[in-house]
């Protein structure tokens, strides 16, 4: 795995100003791209996490509740997952359309309802051609996620990302799909569910302008922030929402991907903790056009 280098005081052994880096990450990844662990740095798993139980006879959950999925519907339990859940969050808190577009079967399907199968689309690693995958809910892999409410979206997501496969983090797919989503991301997993391979921008020394400016676009454009004390202790914290005109006055509110709650923080706190700020180029609104 890369590991992210600290901050380096570019500016003073240049002689220049410090401007932020938008770092197009090409598919597939080179070596020293973004491929982390997106798993939280406390390895906690949330409290708002339901677990499947596969004696449970009686029929299966709804998708999502009744008025559509919600952030609250992704939630990271125990798998590595934090690279796909930190921008499932991202989509679908800007519009929920996105993840209602990832299912092309049934096209009728009522909110709240059970439903036993569903067809995802997602994009494949190589080629343009987005990949249909049938996930029946009782197929799905124990130890995927769910809500409290035991919706099961995103553990039915997850299973059709391993039946796909052929991403870090995914393995082969098909008859050797493995049974667990690892570290992946965050660029790539942008390129799974909206069809685009993210951005990342470094968060340099002595930018603050500019970092404050990228995050404000957090409320029409997914953006996910990588954090973490150490070089491998790398987390994706959705950007739920900013505050403020100026950086010197900002918050912040992000997400933990194993949690339910949004937590406010100062901007200069962020700043501090944050070393890669991942988006889609241009940051493009959602759902994108095909």
């Amino acid at each position: 795995m890369f590991l992210l280098k600290p901050r380096l005081f570019l500016g003073i052994l240049l002689g220049t100003s410090l401007a932020v880096q938008a770092v197009a990450i090409a598919n597939p990844a080179p070596e020293g791209s973004l491929t982390i662990s997106a798993r939280d740095v406390d390895m906690g798993v949330g409290a708002g996490v339901a677990r499947r139980d596969d004696d449970d006879d009686d029929k299966p959950p709804a998708l999502w509740g009744e008025g559509g999925p919600k952030h609250s519907d992704f939630v990271r339990g125990s798998w590595d997952s934090g690279w796909i859940v930190a921008v499932a969050i991202s989509l679908v808190k800007l519009n929920q359309q996105t993840m209602r577009n990832l299912i092309v079967s049934p096209t009728d399907y009522q909110d709240g309802k059970s439903i036993d199968k569903v067809t995802y689309r997602l994009k494949p690693k190589e080629g343009d051609v987005w990949k249909e995958i049938e996930v029946k809910y009782d197929d799905i892999p124990s130890g995927a996620d769910y809500p409290d409410e035991g919706y099961w979206f995103l553990a039915g997501l997850e299973a059709a990302l391993l039946k796909m496969g052929g991403y870090d983090g995914l393995g082969k797919g098909g008859d050797d799909a493995s049974k667990s989503i690892k570290s992946g991301s965050v660029q790539e997993a942008l390129q799974i569910l909206t069809g685009v391979m993210g951005n990342g921008y470094k968060c340099l020394s002595g930018v603050q302008n500019g970092i404050w400016a990228e995050l404000r676009h957090a409320d029409v454009s997914p953006i996910i922030a990588l954090r973490g004390k150490g070089y491998e202790d790398h987390s994706a914290w959705p950007v739920m929402s900013t505050a403020g005109v100026e950086w010197t006055d900002a918050k912040i509110k992000l997400r933990k991907t194993n949690k339910v709650d949004a937590k406010e923080e100062k901007f200069d706190d962020v700043y501090d903790n944050t070393w890669w700020l991942i988006s889609l180029p241009g940051h493009q609104t959602v759902p994108l056009n095909e």
